[in-house]
């Protein structure tokens, strides 16, 4: 009787540890997103088929691009522009120097308006926190305007957190 109870315990231990191993355990759901204060107003981006970000390089310019966008009504575009491989650290203002561009451009469209980065007085931060082969994360803000108008479009408080496509 005392095997049957040892074989018993046994196996109800054998059972609950086995049970509690789920070998079918999912990898973490990973969500993307943009996120801003917009004259004011909060902004998030989190359709994640409309979130990413890109590096290019030709001729002496590099840039890294990060896209987002909500429902193709508000769009958003952050690029840091340099004659270097863009890298982690921060980018500020935006300089022609011939051969190619330096600093910053965000450009923000939202119904039939598109907001862009004054290249007569480019105000504008980009910091890159981490630039992996598979995402890229950081910190934006900056002032932008609309052709004929006086009024800058402000951007603070500026996250985000992209797959990197290429």
């Amino acid at each position: 009787m005392k095997n049957i109870t040892v074989l018993l315990l046994i196996f109800m231990v054998s059972a609950l540890f086995f049970s509690c191993n789920d070998k079918d355990e999912k990898e973490p759901v990973v969500e993307y997103f943009i996120r801003a204060t917009v004259n004011g107003s909060a902004l998030f981006f989190n359709d994640q088929t409309a979130l990413w970000g890109q590096a290019l390089h030709y001729e002496q310019q590099h840039e890294l691009n990060i896209y987002g966008s909500i429902e193709e009504i508000i769009g958003i575009t952050i690029q840091v522009l340099d004659n270097q491989a863009i890298a982690p650290g921060v980018y500020a203002g935006l300089e022609d120097n011939g051969t190619h561009f330096e600093g910053v451009r965000i450009i923000f469209s939202q119904e039939l308006n598109n907001y862009i980065t004054d290249d007569q007085n480019p105000v504008g931060t980009v910091e890159i926190t981490e630039l992996s082969e598979t995402e890229i994360r950081g910190n934006f803000s900056g002032e932008l305007k609309i052709l004929n108008k006086s009024q800058p479009l402000v951007i603070s408080n500026g996250q985000f957190f992209v797959k990197r496509e290429g």
